[in-house]
């Protein structure tokens, strides 16, 4: 470990398990200052732009993971933190899906898709692209063969 990763670490309140997580994540301190209400409230701001997504492929990608990451998050979270974000991540998803498209593979590609064992039931969210997008995210995603 460095001094700089550990001085990261010194940062992370031991008792909150969410924090703890997303240390482990590696996310970012400006994420996890945001705290779990704050990055769902992201991937709402997510979902509300992603039918018509023109940013790049690997953009929408890290904007997946962020969905990934809450999914962690969720899980770590004490049972009344949970209970007060489900609704609003049920929301926020249902938009997701609603502004965008399935496909058959991760859009990770197989060799992340396999080595981070992504399943299209548990971490839907691989497994989508934007309803229409934009020229750019067009074309990276026919680049990627994704049609």
């Amino acid at each position: 470990m460095t001094t700089h990763d550990k001085a990261h670490e010194d940062r992370v309140d031991p008792l909150d398990p969410v924090a703890q997580y997303l240390a482990t994540r590696g996310v970012s301190d400006e994420i996890r200052a945001r705290g779990l209400r704050g990055i769902v409230a992201q991937w709402e701001a997510i979902a509300a732009s992603a039918a018509r997504y023109d940013l790049t492929l690997e953009d929408w990608l890290n904007d997946l993971d962020l969905r990934d990451i809450i999914a962690g998050a969720v899980t770590a979270a004490p049972e009344h933190e949970r209970r007060a974000i489900l609704d609003l991540l049920a929301r926020a998803d249902e938009l997701f899906r609603t502004a965008t498209v399935e496909t058959k593979q991760s859009l990770w590609g197989d060799a992340v898709a396999s080595a981070d064992k992504h399943c299209a039931r548990q971490q839907w969210w691989y497994f989508r692209h934007p309803a229409h997008p934009g020229e750019t995210m067009r074309a990276d995603l026919t680049a990627a063969g994704i049609p």
